[in-house]
């Protein structure tokens, strides 16, 4: 029991460095998401595979959770300074529209290596391109499962949340 105390401890403490951020710290108290439950607190994990679901989940094992989908409106409109990702609970997910039309965003990078192609590939698969002016919420409901919708902005939409973008590391704007 004090081990599982001590690796909930240091896990808290981990998941806390993104917050440490002021003026993300900033944001998230101005939209109420400071005390926001945390989805690495709504879950369990079996003993052994905490490096593998959090380097699976990413910045996302710090989802906040939404008390309202509505409530994703208002942070669209003013995105975090930093990446943050947040979650709302919709229960069973809607099926699957056969026929979508969405465009891969492997569609608008390219290699004139074989390799690289196909790394790419490997990398994209499962990552669509938000039309412009469509609500990423409401249209990542057809995905399919693990599938993401991506907006220019960066922000992924997925069936059940949105990881805001914002500079990871000193690669931010290499692309530009």
């Amino acid at each position: 029991l004090t081990q599982l105390e001590a690796a909930l401890k240091a896990l808290e403490a981990q998941q806390a460095k993104p917050d440490n951020n002021m003026r993300l710290a900033e944001w998230t108290k101005t939209h109420a998401l400071d005390r926001a439950e945390r989805l690495w607190q709504a879950i369990h994990v079996e003993a052994g595979w905490d490096d593998a679901v959090e380097a699976a989940l990413g910045v996302r094992l710090n989802a906040a959770r939404l008390s309202a989908e509505g409530d994703l409106a208002e942070l669209l409109r003013d995105a975090p300074p930093g990446n943050f990702a947040v979650f709302v609970e919709r229960g069973a997910p809607e099926p699957v529209a056969s026929g979508s039309n969405l465009k891969p965003l492997a569609y608008v990078v390219s290699s004139a290596r074989t390799g690289v192609s196909a790394y790419l590939r490997d990398a994209l698969a499962g990552v669509y391109i938000l039309p412009e002016g469509e609500s990423g919420l409401e249209l990542a409901r057809v995905l399919p499962a693990g599938g993401l919708l991506v907006s220019k902005e960066g922000h992924l939409f997925s069936r059940q949340g949105v990881v805001f973008h914002g500079p990871q590391s000193e690669l931010h704007g290499v692309l530009q």
